[in-house]
């Protein structure tokens, strides 16, 4: 697997929060609440993957939830009216992933999964997560 090619000083300023590290420090966990919903972004840095989830306030089960993995890299645009991270040429991925050896080593060759999608999580003026 390749690592994530991101830059996590841009994904603070993007969130507006400080991430949570894992005890190895290759997971970091980015959670933004208010009084209707929490949405948390971990991105793991050595299998380049992003998992997204938004949960009603109420409740800790995700309302979305969403795993992907990012081939080409998270690019950091902000602008006098717009802030968001751009993760380009990404896999949907499932839960049972992990574990499965053929998968993992095979994401990254672009013949056998050709160039994917990408996504904009927009930070400003409103939270909005775009597929492009």
């Amino acid at each position: 697997m390749r690592q994530l090619n991101w830059n996590q000083h841009e994904f603070i300023e993007c969130l507006g929060v400080l991430p949570k590290i894992s005890e190895f420090d290759n997971s970091y966990c980015f959670s933004i609440k208010n009084k209707f919903f929490s949405f948390e972004i971990n991105a793991i840095d050595y299998s380049s993957v992003i998992s997204i989830y938004i949960s009603s306030i109420e409740s800790k089960v995700p309302i979305f939830s969403l795993q992907f993995i990012v081939r080409d890299e998270v690019s950091f645009i902000n602008e006098k009216n717009v802030s968001c991270l751009i993760f380009k040429d990404c896999i949907v991925i499932s839960n049972d992933f992990y574990g499965d050896q053929d998968y993992e080593e095979n994401v990254f060759d672009e013949d056998k999964f050709p160039k994917y999608l990408s996504f904009e999580l927009h930070t400003f003026p409103e939270l909005l997560l775009r597929f492009i």
